[in-house]
């Protein structure tokens, strides 16, 4: 009689178990993953930035004074060379921009890395 009792706990312990690693694959799986943005290149177009950020072209553009084109793909060390700019401020400036959008309209779950590292 205590044989059968002591398989039942057992088994009664194994399917508490297997029920907590199945409840915790769950909970990982749903939990959103944290998007981390590259920082900003010298490479980097407007519309990569933006996407990137998840930032509207238009601000970036009203940021830098730039006129908004539909398929704008100068990068960033073209139009500093273009505005007679250093890079580092125009990448000061979309940071700012971004900053400022950001503050206005959070995204969950973002991280994003320091420019200079």
């Amino acid at each position: 009689m205590i044989r059968w009792q002591k398989w039942l706990l057992i088994l009664g312990l194994v399917l508490s178990i297997a029920v907590i690693v199945i409840f915790c694959i769950r909970i990982l799986q749903y939990t959103p993953p944290q998007r981390v943005a590259e920082p900003i290149r010298a490479w980097m177009t407007l519309p990569y930035i933006a996407h990137a950020y998840h930032v509207p072209v238009s601000i970036l553009c009203q940021a830098l004074s730039v006129p908004q084109q539909v398929h704008d793909r100068r990068p960033l060390n073209q139009i500093a060379r273009q505005q007679h700019l250093p890079l580092s401020h125009l990448i000061d400036v979309l940071h700012n921009a971004i900053n400022n959008y950001r503050q206005l309209n959070p995204l969950p779950h973002t991280v994003f890395l320091p420019d200079k590292l």
